[in-house]
């Protein structure tokens, strides 16, 4: 019999294999979306603090050599935007393209279409209880493996 450790990670290793799936986010890498969501949610809350490369590596737990290959791929497919500090010419603030996020707000929708049918047929209450499952499985993992953003 697997016990529930095991249990978990299988568990834990199907869904991430299959949210990472080409065919979900199929205009943009997984990092890709997952930067577009950031900068997505903090400007659909009203987060008017300019946000760097650094914090984003914070936030998503990626190293600063895939954050910053994932961000000149963003750039160049134009989505987000790099402004430079005017303080600091080293530091670099990064925002949504509004003349072409379209791109990530389709790939958004298509993420969205998929987690409706879900709920569809897990229903509501299973769907909340999975979400607030799912945000304690990760902050349990940020306290086990990560000390004030930065990996041990």
């Amino acid at each position: 019999m697997i016990d529930t450790n095991e249990q978990l990670l299988m568990a834990w290793l199907r869904l991430s294999s299959t949210i990472n799936n080409e065919r979900i986010v199929s205009n943009l890498s997984f990092n890709e979306a997952l930067v577009c969501d950031v900068l997505y949610y903090r400007n659909m809350m009203g987060v008017e603090e300019q946000w760097t490369a650094t914090d984003l590596c914070r936030l998503t737990h990626m190293h600063k050599t895939l954050m910053n290959r994932t961000l000149k791929s963003l750039e160049k497919k134009q989505i987000i935007l790099r402004e430079p500090d005017p303080t600091d010419k080293r530091k670099f603030f990064l925002g949504i393209n509004p003349e072409n996020f379209q791109t990530f707000l389709e790939v958004h929708e298509e993420t969205l279409k998929l987690v409706r049918n879900i709920t569809k047929l897990i229903g509501q209450e299973e769907t909340k209880a999975a979400t607030e499952s799912f945000h304690r499985v990760a902050e349990a993992v940020d306290s086990i493996i990560y000390k004030k953003g930065e990996a041990k």
